[in-house]
């Protein structure tokens, strides 16, 4: 995947996840888990 698709991928999610009502705060730890899973 290339960073242009994961960029696109995590403007999406955290669209959604405005959508869903989340708070700042728990997107931003959403984010940072993600962020910390290993590469596969």
């Amino acid at each position: 995947m290339t960073e242009d698709n994961m960029t696109l991928l995590g403007e999406q999610m955290m669209e959604n996840m405005r959508i869903r009502g989340m708070g700042d705060k728990a997107q931003k730890s959403h984010i940072r888990a993600i962020k910390n899973l290993p590469n596969s």
